[in-house]
């Protein structure tokens, strides 16, 4: 949801909400913040398993799956009807419901 100007901002200066415009009816800039960093310590993380420090386990992948989430509570999905409605996320879990891909 961040254009490619602001995305180079936050890469050369920091993650910074004070970078990041406010966008009416989305999340404030300091919580999109505390996402991307979110984000980034994880992708810290995975270089463990790519520098052979951490085994590919399921308990792994939950962990990076509930960090990577951390600061999220809900997501819009959309149901089998074609109905978007907001879920809670279950962090570090996997998900119990089937995709519903429109054509």
């Amino acid at each position: 949801m961040l254009d490619r100007g602001v995305t180079q901002t936050l890469i050369e200066h920091g993650i910074n909400a004070s970078f990041i415009p406010h966008q009416p009816g989305r999340m404030s800039p300091e919580h999109v913040a505390l996402v991307i960093q979110a984000q980034a310590e994880v992708l810290d993380r995975l270089f463990d398993f790519v520098r052979g420090d951490r085994r590919l386990t399921t308990g792994y992948i939950r962990e990076l799956h509930a960090a990577l989430l951390r600061h999220q509570e809900k997501v819009t999905v959309l149901d089998q009807f074609g109905q978007l409605y907001e879920k809670e996320l279950r962090r570090g879990a996997y998900k119990t419901t089937p995709n519903n891909p429109r054509p």
